[in-house]
């Protein structure tokens, strides 16, 4: 927050790491100043790139399939992460905050009108706490949105640092979108590559961030420098503010809001809380 002021006030355009703020008051605040000042933030929510969640907006928007009634999420790291990699500020945040937030982004994407109802979030304590890192081992959040007069959706997230080491992959991500005439379910961990090894075998996902080697060149590709380029490329234009569908503060911001309200729930032991 205090970054992204200075940075804005400099008239610098900026590129954070999501969530913008996770903080809902900070937040809007650096989206007036953001607005006031015309200086681009964007906020890397880079799955919105994924060509998996790419079609599955195309899928909702198909009338054939009926409402989406319910959206759940299964997203979880291994447990080392927060303990090891992370460790000098994971403590300050929980697991929901730091990589839910994507699949909360990935609803208003899909639904930019979409409006949280309530929540009731609670936290299941482990290993983690034990060893001096973050309260909660996983994190479950209920969560219902409006769509419309008559559309209200229920959104289930179970999200937690809970893998073990030994896990094929950094991220285990499962989406199941269940509609009227239709069902979807999306594993956007196995994407068909595995590296098998003496130590264990690898689930690789060659279309987030890589690194290709041509011989005589190499590249980065993938939906994570995706989020790079795109906004190397927009952040330049006068107009950048019109291009909605891309992560800037001003849309980015309301996924912040559902996570201070999953904090208030958290604290109350699941209580719903109302927005």
């Amino acid at each position: 927050y205090s970054y992204l002021k200075k940075l804005i006030k400099k008239g610098i355009p900026t590129w954070v790491v999501k969530p913008l703020t996770g903080n809902i008051k900070e937040s809007l605040e650096i989206v007036e100043l953001s607005n006031s000042k015309n200086i681009p933030v964007w906020v890397d929510y880079h799955k919105r790139f994924d060509l998996s969640n790419k079609k599955l907006k195309t899928y909702i928007n198909y009338d054939k399939f009926g409402q989406l009634n319910f959206y759940s999420v299964q997203y979880s790291q291994p447990h080392q992460l927060p303990l090891k990699d992370l460790v000098k500020w994971s403590s300050e945040v929980d697991v929901f905050q730091y990589i839910g937030c994507h699949y909360i982004d990935q609803i208003f994407y899909f639904y930019p009108i979409a409006k949280p109802i309530r929540i009731s979030a609670t936290g299941i304590k482990g290993n983690l706490k034990k060893n001096n890192g973050p309260e909660y081992d996983i994190v479950n959040a209920l969560i219902d949105f409006k769509l419309s007069d008559n559309h209200i959706l229920r959104t289930n997230f179970v999200v937690g640092w809970n893998d073990p080491v030994g896990s094929t992959s950094k991220s285990h991500q499962k989406l199941d979108l269940q509609f009227d005439n239709s069902r979807i379910i999306v594993d956007q961990k196995v994407r068909g590559f595995q590296l098998w090894g003496q130590d264990k075998t690898s689930e690789i996902n060659p279309y987030f961030f890589e690194i290709i080697d041509e011989g005589e060149k190499q590249y980065c590709t993938g939906y994570g420098f995706k989020s790079v380029e795109l906004f190397l490329k927009y952040c330049q234009l006068d107009n950048w503010s019109k291009y909605e569908t891309l992560p800037w503060a001003y849309n980015a911001f309301k996924t912040d809001e559902v996570l201070d309200y999953s904090k208030k729930s958290l604290a109350n032991n699941g209580e719903w809380v109302f927005f």
